[in-house]
């Protein structure tokens, strides 16, 4: 599991870092890249995006992260 954890976070969730940073990304794409995320880690996404501290694994959720990504420009 650990394994598959760090190719989601280093893999799957860094890639579109860039685009992210720059445009509002759909719901949509977001949707299908957590789709593709939660197919690869086959574990219940609500457990995975809790913090570490309450038994999670803290993933990022790809919407909010798009956004705080969005909101570094304004600062």
């Amino acid at each position: 599991m650990a394994r598959r954890l760090c190719l989601v976070k280093s893999g799957l969730s860094s890639l579109p870092l860039f685009y992210m940073s720059l445009y509002k990304m759909l719901i949509v794409e977001a949707k299908e890249m957590v789709k593709l995320q939660r197919n690869f880690l086959w574990a219940s996404w609500k457990n995975v995006c809790k913090l570490k501290e309450e038994g999670g694994l803290e993933m990022s959720e790809i919407r909010r992260f798009n956004i705080v990504l969005l909101r570094k420009w304004i600062w």
